[in-house]
């Protein structure tokens, strides 16, 4: 699957957000860790999408990313507050994504996951992304969202990046403390975090440890379905 590589995620970032991104640019371990996460999703993603070029594809706090503009094919869904979709629509907007694209603002504290992605429903495969979301939830959000999940798509796989506790308090303090001085809080990383998403009626397919990968280059992915 060809890419576009010219729509990397710095396209969208204004002065504000490149002052913002330097009190982290020192932070050589989780920067790493960042990119690696960001490449093995690519790559699953663009093996989903080479065996099934319309594939669904919802990504839930889509933040800045660019995959819909970059990879070549796949029918996507991103979600994420009106600022974000805000912004990206002015810079590329969903109509001159040169993949089927469809954008959803949202207040993740106000509003309903479920009634945003019922027009969407489908009992086709579903790839659900939460990239960099989980460890912001409580478990109880996380547990909403994949009973919605299953709902809508009963057919889906989530992939979706955790943290154990043993690893935040190894590797996380600084990028936390740093997080939590712009008001954001990490809640969800249990002793055991993917014990934590097969309770929610999920079935491991494959992990794998970013940070493992990052240092032994191993040729793996994670997902969980």
């Amino acid at each position: 699957v060809s890419t576009q590589s010219t729509w990397g995620a710095e396209r969208f970032l204004d002065e504000e957000g490149r002052r913002v991104f330097e009190r982290f640019a020192d932070l050589v371990v989780p920067n790493g860790a960042n990119i690696v996460r960001h490449w093995l999703i690519d790559e699953w993603l663009s093996a989903r999408i080479a065996a099934h070029p319309n594939h669904r594809i919802v990504l839930v706090g889509a933040g800045f990313d660019s995959r819909a503009l970059r990879l070549k094919g796949g029918h996507w869904i991103e979600v994420d507050e009106a600022a974000v979709i805000e912004r990206k629509e002015a810079i590329a907007p969903a109509s001159a994504s040169p993949n089927p694209l469809t954008r959803i603002a949202i207040d993740f504290a106000r509003e309903s996951l479920a009634d945003k992605l019922a027009p969407h429903a489908t009992d086709a495969q579903v790839t659900v992304v939460m990239e960099g979301v989980t460890y912001y939830l409580e478990a109880s959000a996380i547990a909403a969202s994949t009973r919605t999940f299953a709902e809508l798509f009963p057919q889906h796989e989530l992939i979706c990046d955790l943290q154990s506790n043993a690893f935040v308090q190894r590797w996380g303090r600084r990028i936390i403390d740093r997080i939590a001085a712009l008001g954001a809080r990490w809640r969800f990383h249990p002793d055991d975090p993917v014990a934590a998403i097969e309770a929610l009626s999920y079935e491991r397919r494959e992990c794998v440890s970013i940070a493992g990968k990052k240092k032994k280059k191993k040729k793996k992915y994670s997902a969980l379905i």
